[in-house]
C-alpha cells in the first residue's frame, strides 16, 4: 500500500515536472525576436497615429533611411498589412540625398546621416511625414517617435512638438503606452 502511495507521488511529481519544463521550453521556443517586436510596435503606432494624407491617397508609403533595427522584418510583412483601410508599401532610401517627398513615414536607422538642414528641408516638404527613429542617434531631436530598447523590452517615445508641426495626431490610447512624452 505504502508503494503505490509512493509510486502514485513519484508519477505525480514527475508529470508535473514535466508540464513545468515543456511549457516553460515552449515560451522560450516562442518568444518574439527584438526585431519582431520593432515591427508590431511601427505598425500599433500607426494604427493609432492619424497622418496628414490627401483625400486620393489609397497608400501609405514607410521608407526607411540608414540602416533601422525594424527594416527587415517590416519589409518581410508589410504588404500584407492595412492601416486605416490603406496599404502599406515600404521604399529603402540609401541617403536624404535622394527623393523622400513621396514618403507618409520615415524609419531613420543607423548611418542614416541626417544633419540639422535634412531635417529643416523635411519640414518644409508639401507632405509632412511622421519621423520615426530606430536606433538613429538624434532621439528625439528631429523624430516624432524614439523606439529604443529597455530592459527586456521596447519602448518608445514621443515628441509632440514635432508630430504638431507636422499636423500628425497620436491618439491618447497611444499616448498612454509612451514611457517618455516631449512637448507635453
Amino acid at each position: 500500500m505504502k508503494q503505490k502511495r509512493l509510486v502514485a507521488k513519484l508519477s505525480l511529481i514527475f508529470v508535473l515536472l514535466n508540464f513545468i519544463c515543456a511549457s516553460s521550453a515552449y515560451a522560450l521556443i516562442n518568444q518574439p525576436d527584438e526585431e519582431s517586436l520593432r515591427a508590431a510596435m511601427v505598425i500599433g503606432i500607426l494604427r493609432f497615429t492619424k497622418l496628414p494624407l490627401e483625400a486620393d491617397v489609397t497608400k501609405i508609403q514607410v521608407c526607411t533611411v540608414g540602416q533601422p533595427l525594424v527594416e527587415k522584418k517590416l519589409g518581410s510583412v508589410i504588404s500584407s498589412l492595412r492601416v486605416a483601410q490603406k496599404k502599406l508599401t515600404l521604399t529603402k532610401i540609401d541617403s536624404y540625398k535622394q527623393n523622400t517627398d513621396f514618403c507618409h513615414v520615415i524609419i531613420e536607422g543607423e548611418n542614416a546621416l541626417a544633419t540639422e538642414q535634412t531635417f529643416k528641408k523635411l519640414s518644409q516638404h508639401k507632405r509632412k511625414p511622421l519621423i520615426v527613429c530606430d536606433g538613429c542617434e538624434h532621439g528625439l531631436n528631429y523624430s516624432a517617435i524614439e523606439i529604443f530598447k529597455r530592459n527586456s523590452g521596447i519602448g518608445f517615445k514621443v515628441n509632440l512638438v514635432l508630430a504638431k508641426q507636422n499636423n500628425i495626431v497620436f491618439s491618447s490610447s497611444l499616448l498612454e503606452l509612451a514611457t517618455e512624452i516631449k512637448g507635453n
